[in-house]
């Protein structure tokens, strides 16, 4: 029987990482088979996000987040444990700014087994900013990310990267220019 595998696509805000996975890995096999945990399509099932009728402003630090970005993590945290306590192998992003919370976790995966999976999506600070700045322009999107936060986020990703390459069993960088 194989291992179970978790891939955990890293990229800055607007890098992304959600359609790298909807476009390009869950379509090639074994990917294809794994369950997939997207941020955003969490947040967005939620009734608190589909009650809010001011909008949701995503910002730095992140104790001034709304409650519904709040909540949203803690379901992302509820469904990767449900997915590790069934083994099965899942594909998650982040923008791994939470380096210390995501090594904890992927040490304890590796502990029970699972093999750790590193897609970093390379995607330079001014083009993410510019994909922020488009997707908050979007008249359906009541979620508004500061674009700044693009670039917040990838400093903070270049400073932990190397600890993600040191946990991981494959690193894959994916330059998007």
């Amino acid at each position: 029987m194989n291992s179970p595998t978790v891939v955990f696509v890293l990229g800055c805000i607007g890098a992304g990482k959600s359609h790298y996975i909807e476009h390009t890995l869950s379509q090639m096999k074994p990917f294809s088979e794994y369950a997939i945990v997207i941020f955003d399509q969490v947040m967005i099932q939620l009734e608190s996000y589909k009650d809010c009728k001011d909008g949701i402003v995503i910002s730095w630090p992140p104790e001034q987040r709304s409650p519904c970005y709040l909540e949203a993590l803690t379901k992302v945290d509820e469904e990767i444990d449900r997915l590790v306590a069934h083994r099965q192998s899942f594909i998650v992003e982040g923008a791994g700014t939470n380096v210390e919370s995501n090594v904890k976790a992927m040490l304890y995966q590796k502990s029970l087994g699972y093999k750790i999976i590193i897609h970093h999506i390379a995607t330079p600070p001014s083009i993410a900013k510019e994909q922020v700045i488009k997707r908050n322009a979007q008249p359906e999107n009541i979620r508004y990310v500061t674009p700044e936060l693009s670039i917040e986020t990838y400093a903070r990703l270049q400073v932990n990267l190397q600890a993600y390459m040191e946990i991981a069993d494959e690193f894959v960088s994916i330059s998007r220019l």
